[in-house]
């Protein structure tokens, strides 16, 4: 600091004098909280709840709420993170990436202003359901008086997305048959088709197809299994 003394429009002397000025710690930029959605359409709509996401579905996606600086900064970065996972975002509304493990998380936010420093961290504690492909295989025999009846044992699983004990995966089972050796399939609508959303797996379940497939010809039967996501198939040749 330089004091310059006047006599008039004369200057007569200058004094200055040496000091360091500090910011305390506590005067660095806040923000209420984050926010987190699913930025697939598809995982949003069945578990809307921001606190439950799906692995290999979902991609969490973060919103920070009421960031503001201090004393006249303003808000110029963004990062959240999922702890332990090398996972990370620096953009406001930015995604996470696709988590290939399941179970809870923690994710890590904060915020930094034009002086370069960072608020307090803020973390929020989410569920990660375990998700696979739905998984389908069932074997066919020849029932009935002259065993032109299929009678299907299937045995088919989906991820059940348990939500407060209340199973949000549905699944879909079809089947479809044709003459071997022609690809002229015919969708068959008998018992052994399906929709349930209330359970996640077949075990060694028996049910008929409604066709009538004569015992004199070979046949080949494409089951479709179904969840909210994805879909598999499995084939087999029924002989004569």
């Amino acid at each position: 600091i330089y004091v310059d003394t006047y006599s008039g429009s004369t200057k007569t002397g200058t004094q200055s004098t040496t000091l360091t000025a500090s910011v305390p710690a506590n005067v660095k930029p806040t923000f209420t909280g984050i926010s987190l959605s699913d930025s697939n359409g598809a995982a949003q709509n069945l578990i809307p709840n921001g606190s439950t996401f799906i692995q290999v579905i979902s991609n969490i996606k973060v919103a920070f709420n009421g960031a503001v600086g201090s004393y006249g900064s303003s808000i110029t970065g963004y990062r959240a993170e999922i702890v332990g996972k090398n996972q990370t975002t620096d953009v406001n509304g930015g995604s996470l990436g696709i988590m290939n493990y399941s179970g809870p998380i923690t994710i890590r936010a904060s915020v930094s202003d034009s002086r370069g420093r960072w608020s307090d961290t803020r973390e929020v504690s989410v569920t990660v359901l375990e998700y696979f492909a739905p998984a389908l295989s069932f074997n066919i025999t020849r029932t009935g008086s002259t065993s032109s009846t299929l009678t299907v044992t299937r045995n088919a699983k989906v991820a059940p997305l348990l939500i407060s004990g209340s199973q949000k995966n549905s699944m879909r089972l079809t089947f479809k048959v044709a003459r071997l050796g022609t690809d002229t399939y015919q969708v068959d609508n008998g018992q052994a088709n399906g929709n349930w959303s209330s359970i996640s797996s077949l075990v060694n379940s028996q049910a008929n197809l409604a066709g009538n497939y004569p015992s004199n010809q070979s046949w080949v039967v494409i089951g479709t299994l179904e969840d909210k996501f994805t879909r598999t198939e499995f084939m087999v040749n029924v002989a004569t």
